[in-house]
């Protein structure tokens, strides 16, 4: 993940890549307190009900959010939020979280919901689909990239690599990566030039989400080897230096402002 990232215990597949079995599990019984943090933040259900609180200081006030499997909600970076369990189930779900320099942007994404729905691929779409369900920079990548995909029985791509990292989250039915078959609430973790396919070995279509991590300056990766156990690549750099002053500076200035504009309501 672009400078570090935190995520659940997981284990090791072909290729250097991550599956995730498991996730942190929510009970009734656990409280988190509103708290805020530098990284940015990816949370998404997959078992269970989970209300999710949204603040703008570490009260418990604010906007509430109820999401299901499949539903995933983005934190900005000092964003105040926690997670709730009001039934007597537990709640399994998955966390992404990175930082890095911040950037120059003007509208970077602020706190976003999105509720999974079994997708219905339209008539004559072919034996894949998928369709793009959040795309925006923010205030650490140049671009945070999400679409649900369906893939029909027999269905895949060849193996290929990406410039950025990549995480699959699969809802329902059965596909086959990295040497591995993962089904519903499996989880495989890409880094930047890794090579992955696809394919789906099973008799009914599989449903998946796909994020995209578009780190700024990414390093980009030749595969010089196929050695599975040993992978080996040759990197080059074709981005120039970068100086982060000027956009540490504007994400400081844009900080100051939200913080005086919420003192002087807390004033009134």
């Amino acid at each position: 993940m672009p400078g570090g990232a935190a995520t659940d215990s997981f284990t090791a597949i072909p290729r250097a890549s991550k599956r995730w079995d498991r996730t942190c599990p929510c009970s009734a019984q656990d409280i988190v307190p509103p708290h805020a943090h530098v990284e940015e933040e990816l949370l998404l259900i997959l078992d269970g009900v989970a209300e999710i609180l949204i603040t703008d200081d570490d009260s418990s006030d604010g906007r509430v959010e109820v999401l299901g499997p499949g539903s995933f909600v983005y934190h900005p970076a000092y964003q105040h939020h926690t997670i709730r369990n009001r039934s007597d189930a537990p709640i399994a779900y998955v966390m992404f979280k990175w930082q890095s320099c911040p950037l120059e942007v003007d509208a970077p994404l602020q706190s976003h919901v999105f509720r999974w729905d079994r997708p219905k691929p339209p008539a004559g779409s072919g034996p894949m689909w998928y369709g793009v369900v959040l795309e925006a920079p923010t205030a650490y990548l140049t671009k945070l990239h999400a679409h649900q995909t369906v893939l029909q029985p027999g269905a895949g791509y060849a193996d290929h690599s990406d410039e950025y990292d990549v995480a699959i989250i699969v809802m329902s039915g059965t596909i086959r990566t990295a040497g591995q078959d993962i089904g519903p609430r499996g989880i495989v973790f890409f880094p930047a030039g890794e090579l992955h396919g696809m394919h789906n070995p099973g008799l009914e279509a599989a449903h998946y989400l796909v994020f995209e991590f578009h780190a700024p300056g990414r390093v980009k990766a030749t595969r010089v080897a196929r050695n599975a156990d040993q992978p080996d690549y040759s990197m080059r750099n074709n981005d120039q230096p970068r100086d982060w002053t000027a956009g540490v500076m504007k994400f400081l200035r844009r900080q100051k402002r939200s913080i005086e504009k919420r003192l002087k309501v807390l004033k009134q």
